[in-house]
């Protein structure tokens, strides 16, 4: 005779409520009780910000997360595309600042590390605030701690 897989659990269910193997022992143990005891201590307070885990194990590596994501957000800029028509402009007298930012931004993301530091640092002179964030995040994944203390210090509108 083949057994089908409900008879098998009402098998097995039926031989585990029959074992009440520690039973005496455990009797009166009350679980809620010990669910208390145990997570009490931990939820009663909130935990420290630098206990909160991140996505990245390290400091730097969460850096470079943040820089992709604003070098992202500020090529997808509903503006970008008139920022960097503007740096290309013929009169030299006439460059946009910000479109040095979108093109840090872009060499950025095409890979062109070193290029697009030349063109942040540019456009942080010009007195963009994003850049220089650009900057500080640059320098905090490269663990250069001192150069990103000095570019944040610069992301803070005089």
């Amino acid at each position: 005779m083949t057994h089908t897989g409900h008879e098998l659990a009402a098998d097995i269910d039926t031989a585990l409520e029959a074992a009440e193997a520690f039973a005496d022992t455990y009797r009166d143990y009350d679980t809620d009780e010990a669910f208390k005891r145990a997570t009490g201590p931990a939820s009663a307070r909130p935990l420290p910000a630098s206990a909160i885990p991140s996505r990245y194990p390290t400091v730097h590596e969460q850096a470079a997360h943040d820089l992709d994501l604003a070098a992202t957000l500020i090529v997808d800029a509903p503006q970008a595309h008139l920022s960097l028509t503007r740096l290309l402009e013929p009169d030299p007298a006439v460059i946009e600042p910000e479109g040095a930012l979108v093109f840090a931004a872009l060499l950025h993301l095409a890979g062109y590390r070193d290029q697009s530091q030349f063109w942040f640092e540019f456009a942080a002179g010009a007195g963009s605030s994003t850049a220089a964030f650009c900057l500080t995040l640059l320098h905090q994944k490269r663990a250069e701690h001192r150069t990103a203390a000095h570019w944040r210090t610069q992301t803070i509108p005089s």
